[in-house]
Protein backbone atom coordinates (compact mmCIF):
# COMPACT_ATOMS: atom_id res chain seq x y z
CA UNK A 1 0.00 0.00 0.00
CA UNK A 2 1.28 3.65 -0.87
CA UNK A 3 0.45 5.35 2.63
CA UNK A 4 1.52 8.67 0.96
CA UNK A 5 -0.80 8.51 -2.27
CA UNK A 6 -3.48 7.32 0.21
CA UNK A 7 -3.11 10.55 2.35
CA UNK A 8 -4.20 12.93 -0.65
CA UNK A 9 -6.92 15.18 0.39
CA UNK A 10 -6.24 14.34 4.09
CA UNK A 11 -4.90 15.90 6.98
CA UNK A 12 -1.93 13.84 7.09
CA UNK A 13 -1.21 15.01 3.36
CA UNK A 14 0.84 17.69 4.01
CA UNK A 15 3.08 16.26 6.66
CA UNK A 16 3.85 13.29 4.38
CA UNK A 17 4.94 16.08 1.97
CA UNK A 18 7.08 17.17 3.92
CA UNK A 19 8.88 13.39 5.30
CA UNK A 20 8.46 13.01 1.65
CA UNK A 21 10.95 16.18 1.19
CA UNK A 22 13.28 15.37 3.69
CA UNK A 23 13.77 11.63 3.00
CA UNK A 24 14.62 12.93 -0.33
CA UNK A 25 17.13 15.61 0.82
CA UNK A 26 18.52 13.10 2.93
CA UNK A 27 21.52 12.38 1.30
CA UNK A 28 22.29 15.77 -0.31
CA UNK A 29 21.67 18.23 2.50
CA UNK A 30 23.68 18.82 5.84
CA UNK A 31 22.08 16.97 8.55
CA UNK A 32 21.73 20.96 10.43
CA UNK A 33 19.93 21.50 6.56
CA UNK A 34 17.45 19.26 7.27
CA UNK A 35 16.81 20.32 10.86
CA UNK A 36 16.74 23.67 10.32
CA UNK A 37 13.65 22.96 7.68
CA UNK A 38 11.95 20.35 9.53
CA UNK A 39 11.89 23.31 12.41
CA UNK A 40 10.57 25.83 10.03
CA UNK A 41 8.13 23.56 8.35
CA UNK A 42 6.79 22.69 11.68
CA UNK A 43 6.94 25.44 14.02
CA UNK A 44 8.53 22.58 16.15
CA UNK A 45 11.11 25.08 18.02
CA UNK A 46 7.89 27.48 19.18
CA UNK A 47 5.52 24.37 19.78
CA UNK A 48 8.37 22.59 22.17
CA UNK A 49 8.81 26.24 23.78
CA UNK A 50 4.91 26.46 24.80
CA UNK A 51 5.35 23.13 26.65
CA UNK A 52 6.70 22.52 30.14
CA UNK A 53 10.31 23.25 30.18
CA UNK A 54 9.95 24.71 27.10
CA UNK A 55 13.30 26.56 27.16
CA UNK A 56 15.24 23.23 28.18
CA UNK A 57 13.60 21.71 25.52
CA UNK A 58 14.93 24.31 22.76
CA UNK A 59 18.09 24.65 23.99
CA UNK A 60 18.54 20.81 23.36
CA UNK A 61 17.25 21.05 20.08
CA UNK A 62 19.51 23.49 19.40
CA UNK A 63 22.29 21.74 20.71
CA UNK A 64 21.64 18.84 18.57
CA UNK A 65 21.91 21.38 15.10
CA UNK A 66 25.14 22.77 16.42
CA UNK A 67 26.42 19.25 16.99
CA UNK A 68 25.49 18.15 13.67
CA UNK A 69 26.72 21.31 12.04
CA UNK A 70 30.42 20.74 13.62
CA UNK A 71 30.44 17.24 12.99
CA UNK A 72 29.20 18.02 9.20
CA UNK A 73 32.08 20.59 9.26
CA UNK A 74 34.43 17.87 10.18
CA UNK A 75 33.09 15.61 7.25
CA UNK A 76 32.22 13.01 9.66
CA UNK A 77 28.51 12.71 9.98
CA UNK A 78 25.89 11.28 7.15
CA UNK A 79 22.02 11.12 8.15
CA UNK A 80 22.62 7.90 9.03
CA UNK A 81 25.61 8.73 11.28
CA UNK A 82 23.80 11.15 12.96
CA UNK A 83 20.67 9.14 13.57
CA UNK A 84 23.57 6.39 15.02
CA UNK A 85 24.88 8.87 17.08
CA UNK A 86 22.15 10.21 18.81
CA UNK A 87 21.16 6.65 19.31
CA UNK A 88 23.93 5.91 20.76
CA UNK A 89 23.59 9.45 23.42
CA UNK A 90 20.14 8.00 24.12
CA UNK A 91 21.89 4.69 25.42
CA UNK A 92 24.18 6.32 27.39
CA UNK A 93 21.88 8.55 29.12
CA UNK A 94 19.52 5.44 29.57
CA UNK A 95 22.66 3.71 31.18
CA UNK A 96 23.35 7.12 33.19
CA UNK A 97 20.04 7.07 34.91
CA UNK A 98 19.59 3.53 35.96
CA UNK A 99 19.55 3.38 39.44
CA UNK A 100 22.20 1.78 41.43
CA UNK A 101 21.72 -1.68 42.83
CA UNK A 102 23.41 -2.06 45.88
CA UNK A 103 24.42 -5.85 47.25
CA UNK A 104 23.21 -6.22 50.62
Amino acid sequence: MNYLGEAHGTVLEQPFSLLRELHGMRNQASVAVLLKRLYEATSGLVLFLLKPQGEQRVANLMKIGDVSRALDERGMLSFRGFVRWLSEREEEEAEEEEPLHSKG
